[in-house]
């Protein structure tokens, strides 16, 4: 085996463990209340991971656990999925013209395309008049997620995605 399948294989590994953590974190009981909103770190780790690394988060990855997510986190299945799938194709599609952005407008145009994507599952809820989350808690749940982006994308840019040589260089083999 290349060094470079072994390289692309461990960040598959990668992103499959931090994905799991992602989704199970959440059902930790830290909050000695009632249930609270909370960050969608699966959202966070995906998205990061698709702009640093794409072709080690591959769709084929992604559908499962965003199953796994809607299933273990009791959201309507596949719905979370489907626009989870939406948001990292577009983030790929884009991904030149986002890494190219300052971190600042990077972090706010994926903080737009999650409230939308939480806008749109509440609006698919309603159209087949099942309950949905209120503006309150979709405000919520996006802001809370929005603060936590910056911190997952610190975290996996620095200690596990780092960049080898220039930008460019990353992305030549994905172009």
């Amino acid at each position: 085996m290349s060094v470079r399948n072994r390289s692309g294989l461990r960040r598959k590994s990668a992103y499959a463990v931090l994905s799991l953590i992602s989704i199970c974190l959440p059902l930790a009981p830290l909050s000695p209340g009632g249930p609270q909103a909370s960050a969608d770190l699966f959202f966070c780790v995906t998205i990061v991971w698709v702009l640093r690394s794409p072709g080690s988060a591959p769709v084929w990855m992604i559908i499962p656990f965003a199953i796994l997510a809607d299933i273990l986190l009791s959201g309507p299945v596949g719905l979370g999925a489907f626009f989870l799938l939406l948001a990292t194709e577009l983030v790929r599609g884009n991904k030149l013209n986002l890494r190219e952005l300052h971190f600042l407008f990077q972090w706010l145009a994926v903080w737009l395309i999650f409230t939308l994507m939480l806008f749109g599952e509440a609006l698919v809820l309603r159209l087949v008049f099942m309950p949905s989350p209120d503006l309150q808690d979709i405000l919520r749940t996006s802001f809370i997620t929005g603060i936590t982006y910056p911190l997952i994308w610190i975290a996996l840019s620095r200690i596990i995605l780092p960049y080898r040589g220039t930008p460019d260089s990353e992305l030549r083999g994905y172009i």
